[in-house]
């Protein structure tokens, strides 16, 4: 999945500064991704992702790290 920068404001939109946002799993794939995303682009996790609900906050952080990982291996 690609994601564009239409995506990304959309994400942004809906989850920074929504902490009490019920867990929606039809998101959970969209912030997996973006958490990818960042991981191939060598970039942090943004600063509004401390505001987002804990359930995307880890799927972003599970993504980027999972990318990471994968990064690493191929890269030995």
């Amino acid at each position: 999945m690609a994601i564009t920068a239409k995506d990304l404001l959309r994400l942004y939109a809906t989850l920074a500064e929504h902490r009490a946002l019920p867990y929606d799993a039809k998101l959970i794939p969209t912030c997996f991704d973006y958490g990818i995303f960042l991981a191939h682009g060598g970039m942090d996790l943004p600063h509004w992702l401390t505001t987002a609900p804990h359930w995307a906050q880890s799927a972003v952080t599970i993504g980027r790290s999972s990318a990471l990982r994968v990064i690493k291996q191929d890269r030995l």
